[in-house]
């Protein structure tokens, strides 16, 4: 699941950045 998510993130351009905010999203929910 996570890892879909993370691989959306990539694909749609975002790279790291987009990996960052994933990780906070999950960190900080909501």
């Amino acid at each position: 699941m996570v890892q879909r998510l993370i691989q959306a993130q990539i694909d749609a351009g975002h790279g790291k950045e987009g990996f960052a905010r994933i990780i906070e999203s999950i960190k900080h929910p909501g």
